[in-house]
């Protein structure tokens, strides 16, 4: 047998052998890499920004729900997965309205609160952007049929219901599904403006925040502690940027941590203050966690619920644009706080728009708003005049006054 046989032969069975082994080390790769009966060779990338509600791996964040179950509600993936894309797709629609989306969640105890901020803003051009989520579906068949231009989300889990108080284990729980759908809506990418209906508005901020580019979050100082500065988790304004990304990620797996330790207590039991949603959001953003980029909002601008307290001489020297009707418990307490004020703009059946009372919110009482102006014509003389200087539209009410007169 010549050189170049013998060559050939022995190349020739080199790439049998090679080709057995290639083939085996294959199947081998195939069989380790399996998860379940999907493997790692084909993961829909349609499915990365879908975000499981409940979903408590502390190792690692997962966007891929498929045949996971959540067992603290007993709803399939599939389910949730159907949930998530019809909230993204309506934060989508807004979002190409006006940029930002407006997030609010509420129970059926919280909807007259919803219905007199609409009353407030109704003037303002702001609904369109606004997504309110609702624990209950009485609450959502309610505003789609009085208020069409928002929209209303139904959050088809188990939930509180009733009145539910800051620091209580019913107020967590709703706050823990909010902190979830917020990162679903940062990981698509939409900007979002979380606000709470317990407030008055005497204009729109959201086209200044628009223009605050360069920083990740626009935060409002609640109070300062020992242990550092407490931002207020229910005014908020979160570009979705990579940083404000991953914060809100960390702080989602925290409120995952809470929910574990209280989903056994009582709706009305009491948690430590230093364990809720404010908190870790403040420890994170003292931290700069992920490099976080902030910016204060002016406490003399919008102004938390300590500003009913104040003294008339400091209250006179403040022109908030928004005031919060916080640092009060009990849906009740802040309802006569709200009428005593002039800021709850609902007539008694909670459902019709008091249209006297939507301009005429001001920083007075009734008392000190009657004492000040006794006849209608100076009362709506001094209104006409807030009304401008605030940049709010006068309503027809005004014009047919201003006819008779």
């Amino acid at each position: 047998m010549d050189t170049c046989t013998v060559i050939k032969h022995f190349f020739r069975k080199r790439s049998i052998r090679y080709g057995i082994l290639v083939c085996f080390a294959f199947f081998i790769v195939l069989k380790c890499t399996s998860i379940g009966n999907t493997t790692v060779l084909y993961r829909p990338i349609s499915e990365s920004n879908i975000h499981m509600f409940g979903y408590k791996d502390d190792e690692h964040l997962s966007y891929n729900i498929k045949d996971i179950s959540d067992a603290r509600s007993g709803v399939k993936g599939n389910t949730l997965s159907d949930t998530m894309n019809e909230v993204l797709n309506l934060a989508r629609n807004i979002s190409s309205y006006n940029r930002t989306v407006l997030v609010s969640i509420i129970n059926n105890a919280y909807l007259p609160f919803a219905y007199s901020w609409l009353c407030n803003t109704k003037a303002m051009g702001v609904h369109k952007s606004v997504l309110v989520i609702t624990t209950d579906n009485e609450s959502k068949i309610k505003l789609n049929r009085d208020w069409p231009e928002v929209s209303v989300f139904n959050l088809k889990l188990d939930m509180p219901h009733g009145d539910q108080i800051c620091g209580r284990v019913g107020y967590l729980t709703i706050m823990v599904r909010r902190t979830e759908i917020i990162l679903s809506l940062l990981q698509a990418n939409i900007d979002l403006f979380l606000f709470e209906f317990d407030c008055v508005w005497f204009s729109n901020p959201t086209p200044g925040f628009q223009k605050r580019s360069g920083v990740d979050m626009l935060v409002n100082l609640a109070y300062k502690s020992a242990e550092g500065n407490i931002f207020s988790g229910g005014f908020l304004y979160l570009f979705a940027t990579n940083r404000t990304k991953a914060l809100w990620t960390k702080l989602t797996k925290m409120m995952w941590k809470l929910e574990r330790e209280i989903k056994d207590k009582p709706d009305k039991k009491a948690v430590s203050n230093r364990q809720d949603d404010r908190t870790f959001l403040s420890k994170l953003i003292n931290k700069r966690y992920a490099n976080i980029t902030i910016q204060l909002l002016n406490r003399d601008v919008y102004v938390n619920g300590r500003w009913y307290k104040m003294t008339n001489a400091k209250r006179q020297k403040l022109h908030p644009i928004i005031i919060m009707n916080n640092w009060i418990l009990g849906n009740k307490n802040k309802i006569n706080r709200a009428k005593q004020w002039n800021h709850w703009f609902l007539r008694p059946d909670n459902t019709t728009c008091d249209l006297e009372m939507v301009l005429p919110a001001s920083y007075k009482t009734k008392a000190e708003s009657h004492n000040s102006c006794v006849s209608t014509v100076c009362h709506l003389t001094k209104l006409r005049i807030h009304c401008q200087a605030q940049h709010i539209l006068i309503p027809t009410v005004w014009k047919k006054f201003q006819g008779r007169s």
